[in-house]
């Protein structure tokens, strides 16, 4: 039996009332013929819901039930209602209300998340989407409601929908997505059982991680490229190798210094090379490196004077995005990041500025260093080598160098003499260099032993790497099988003890001659200016311009 205040209300398939049992309630008695929605709102209309509504002064518990097993299509839903006392009244409404608060404070969270949560039902039709969706695909949450997911998926919104896979797999499926306007995610879906074990609904949680896929391929393209760079060096150390080793005489002071360099390579310790310019300073740091247990690893070379001052920082420390005006918006790495685990040659250390300095002494010190516009260290694990043909203490006294700094490079310091002092290598090296050019150039070609003995007395201003490009000068320009005295550039034969001071019976002016042609190669040699040889010689430009294209045979200097 039915209580005075409960009601049953039948519907049919077009959701009209057909039957309303008696009841005392006139707003009841006066539903039939009514649609449901001229009672409550439509989507509370379906099988099992329960629900409550308020109707002028009293208060309704409805309880919805589809009636499927009817043997005519007369009736399709069954609604019994009932009325609930003001008290049950109170309590439901506290109840909602705290139900409604919990939905608010849960709904907060979801749409403050900087991840997405997107939500379908078992048949893979979207039923919520928090606003992190909209900058992921490009398009409100309002289109993405109720659509499927393989609609999205066919209009390009994004690729490959994750829910079909698990509708078939019935599992947790996690994979990379990407999105029309361009985004990558990273996706986890997970399937929401009910208690027949079928799929009641599907969560979806995704995040952006376009910034790290681009970070991990400029890291992939810059590794890419210093592998290249690996690859093409090693290429050119094995063509290159003969032309760039170290030569030199049984009896030659270099002969005892690389006994020395073997014992320093089996340290760790920082190395200072000192030596006038072309004495092979490089291939010395280079013979250390090869000696090392570094040796399967990275030997880079910076040449300091060769970088401009305000570059010199980021070349060697590297820069984030947006470091300064004008900087790669990916950012740079710099070389020590790049010789990490291997060795760097720091060659003409002395021409670093002295507000670098300090940063170049952490690195020596700590190996650690911060790139420009970072706020966190990197730490690396470096054999620097470092050389120089300057006067450091002299730059010390001048205050151009930090004398922390020297007596850290100073560790282990290596004089490199410079050929005048080594007249026993010139032959090896002119014989070495000789069959490496005419092997080059297709020749064969030797010195006679006059412009041996010339060349012997020279004095080299410019050392091995003057040898070696003379050398392969003469290759090149001389037609006959024999370099002969005449051959020789004038500076060369001019500036020999052989014809500095042939015989007693020489004239001054030949002596003087002579004298001034040495000054003034040696001058062009180190300054490669002529306005910089006439200040050092304190003649005219004009003058200095003359007797270099008289000596040094270079008609190309203004």
């Amino acid at each position: 039996m039915l209580r005075d205040n409960t009601c049953v209300l039948l519907f049919n398939g077009d959701g009209l009332v057909c039957g309303v049992q008696k009841s005392s309630n006139v707003f009841f008695s006066a539903a039939l013929g009514k649609h449901w929605k001229d009672l409550w709102p439509d989507e509370l209309m379906r099988d099992g819901n329960s629900f409550c509504f308020k109707e002028l002064h009293d208060n309704w518990h409805v309880q919805v039930k589809e009636i499927s097993n009817n043997s005519t299509t007369q009736y399709k839903y069954i609604a019994i209602i009932e009325g609930v006392d003001q008290e049950d009244d109170q309590v439901e409404s506290k109840t909602i209300i705290d139900l409604r608060q919990k939905v608010s404070f849960y709904e907060t969270i979801i749409n403050g998340s900087c991840d997405e949560v997107f939500i379908t039902d078992g048949k893979g039709i979207i039923i919520f989407a928090n606003p992190v969706s909209e900058s992921h695909y490009g398009i409100p949450v309002s289109e993405m409601i109720g659509k499927s997911v393989w609609e999205l998926e066919e209009r390009g919104i994004y690729y490959p929908a994750v829910t079909p896979i698990v509708l078939r797999e019935k599992r947790k499926i996690t994979i990379d997505q990407e999105t029309k306007i361009g985004k990558k995610l990273m996706l986890t879906a997970t399937p929401i059982f009910n208690s027949n074990n079928e799929i009641e609904m599907v969560i979806c949680n995704s995040r952006d991680v376009t910034a790290l896929e681009d970070m991990k391929k400029s890291y992939h393209d810059i590794k890419q490229k210093v592998q290249n760079k690996q690859t093409v060096l090693s290429r050119n150390i094995s063509s290159e190798i003969e032309s760039n080793q170290l030569v030199f005489a049984g009896d030659s002071t270099l002969a005892e210094l690389l006994q020395v360099s073997k014992r320093i390579a089996r340290t760790e310790s920082v190395v200072l090379l000192q030596g006038e310019t072309g004495t092979g300073k490089d291939l010395f740091a280079r013979q250390v490196h090869d000696l090392s247990s570094r040796r399967d690893r990275q030997f880079l070379k910076i040449n300091c004077a060769a970088l401009p001052q305000e570059l010199i920082e980021s070349e060697l420390f590297g820069y984030k995005s947006g470091a300064f005006t004008g900087a790669s918006p990916k950012g740079k790495i710099g070389q020590f990041s790049l010789a990490d685990r291997g060795t760097i040659f720091l060659d003409e250390i002395g021409e670093v500025p002295i507000s670098l300095q300090p940063k170049l002494l952490q690195v020596i010190e700590e190996q650690k260093f911060t790139p420009i516009g970072s706020s966190s260290v990197e730490e690396v694990n470096v054999r620097i080598i470092a050389s120089t043909n300057r006067d450091l203490k002299k730059m010390i006294k001048e205050g151009a160098f930090r004398e922390d700094l020297y007596y850290r490079l100073c560790v282990l310091a290596i004089e490199i003499p410079p050929l005048r002092e080594r007249k026993t290598d010139i032959p090896v090296l002119l014989n070495h260099y000789l069959e490496i050019f005419s092997e080059k150039h297709s020749r064969q070609i030797n010195l006679s032993p006059d412009a041996l003995k010339i060349l012997i007395n020279y004095n080299w201003p410019g050392n091995v790497r003057e040898l070696k490009h003379l050398t392969e000068l003469l290759t090149v320009t001389v037609m006959t099988r024999e370099i002969k005295p005449e051959h020789l550039p004038s500076h060369v034969t001019m500036l020999s003890k052989e014809h500095l001071f042939p015989r007693e019976n020489s004239k001054l002016a030949t002596a003087l001659e002579a004298v001034e042609c040495e000054l003034v190669t040696n001058n062009y040699i180190k300054y490669r200016s002529s306005y910089k040889v006439a200040k050092s010689l304190g003649i005219s430009q004009s003058s200095a311009i003359r007797k270099i294209r008289k000596y040094v045979n270079d008609n190309t200097i203004k």
